[in-house]
């Protein structure tokens, strides 16, 4: 049911999730992981714009950082700024199940 909410959501809001997904700081340090359907999810315009994230199963931020980095000072803060570009993706996918972000 959560995941039919989300992909409504995504549909009939797609300059909002472009909004959460596409930022140029956002595409730097993360990127969406999971896994999708192979085909469009019944109901789903197969030419919608944001069609593989309509075929998502799951939706994770992914970050990747390596072991020297985490040595570093500063890494903390980097951590947080993945946090901070994340907020826009977390409200819109809170929202669209119907919580408070």
């Amino acid at each position: 049911d959560e995941l039919a909410k989300i992909r409504k959501a995504i549909a009939e809001h797609p300059k909002q999730w472009k909004r959460a997904v596409s930022g140029k700081a956002f595409k730097a340090a993360c990127e969406l992981w999971g896994e999708k359907l192979t085909r469009p999810p019944k109901g789903f315009d197969p030419a919608h714009p944001f069609i593989e994230n309509l075929k998502r199963k799951d939706f994770v931020v992914m970050a990747s950082f390596t072991e020297v980095d985490a040595c570093k000072p500063g890494f903390m803060d980097r951590v947080a700024e993945v946090y901070r570009l994340s907020v826009p993706l977390m409200s819109f996918l809170t929202k669209a199940v119907g919580l408070k972000f």
